[in-house]
């Protein structure tokens, strides 16, 4: 039996999905989820299966109480950071792209019919007829004092200005769509031309942005699970995306195409010291 935890942000169980069809193909029939964990409801609910047209790993009665007493008691915990055959319960985040070597992603999280608004069904049309640069500036928990302290601050305002530049560079005719959970505080601290901002979606809606930042053309993302996946789940074969070298305090995991474009720690502080 193997009991996969999920957890955290839209972002994050995406990943942990991805680790647990890794482990369904190693053992067949023997792979369960676990879907209570409190941290499922800091971004939004559990939405896995009614945004992609995915089925979850089962979960039992059983399965949910083993996982409780795993996650409440250390001791009972059978966990390794990398797959084992003795492993049985699995409470980790899975970034590594050795998980899904050989798998069709925009494939496998197939987006349900979004719904979308008025507003939104507009901001498309615009996305589809331009050459559009999703660009994603996340703040909210990002500027806590307790996530600085525990992850750092890898995408201040150099790194959208050097990757805006990267994109001029490289495409013509730029249109630049800005996904952000503080809008008013991009459009008063960051000039971005050809600039289309969106704020239509929140709360249990806020998945929408992932579906309309896919849509674009290219991306500049943040250090966030939740814009890393509306790129790879962009199927233009020529896009261009730009992503933060440095992900946290600690070593990058293991998950970015060798075909992104990566803007260093040395870049900005290059452009920190010509301030």
């Amino acid at each position: 039996m193997k009991i996969v935890n999920f957890q955290g942000g839209l972002g994050n169980q995406m990943f942990i999905y991805v680790f647990s069809q890794y482990l369904s193909h190693l053992y067949p029939q023997s792979v369960y989820g676990s879907y209570w964990s409190h941290s499922l409801c800091f971004h939004s609910d559990f939405q896995l299966d009614k945004i992609f047209d995915l089925q979850l790993p089962p979960h039992t009665f059983l399965t949910d109480t083993l996982s409780k007493l795993a996650y409440l008691c250390e001791r009972f915990y059978i966990v390794s950071k990398e797959e084992t055959s003795k492993s049985v319960f699995y409470n980790g985040y899975w970034l590594d792209k050795k998980y899904w070597q050989g798998v069709d992603l925009p494939k496998m999280f197939n987006f349900r019919d979004p719904a979308l608004s008025t507003e939104s069904s507009a901001i498309l049309s615009m996305i589809e007829s331009s050459n559009a640069v999703a660009v994603h500036i996340r703040r909210g928990d990002y500027q806590s004092k307790e996530h600085i302290d525990k992850f750092g601050i890898f995408c201040p305002l150099d790194y959208y200005r050097i990757a805006i530049e990267r994109i001029f560079k490289k495409e013509a005719n730029p249109c630049f769509f800005i996904f952000s959970d503080d809008i008013a505080w991009v459009k008063a601290n960051l000039c971005i031309p050809n600039a289309v901002y969106v704020d239509c979606h929140h709360g249990n809606d806020s998945w929408k942005d992932m579906f309309l930042m896919s849509k674009c053309r290219h991306n500049i993302i943040a250090n966030s699970t939740f814009s890393f996946w509306a790129a790879m789940l962009n199927t233009n074969p020529n896009k261009v995306v730009v992503y933060p070298q440095r992900w946290y305090y600690w070593s990058t995991p293991d998950i970015f195409p060798e075909t992104w474009l990566p803007i260093t720690e040395k870049e900005l502080k290059r452009a920190s010291d010509t301030e």
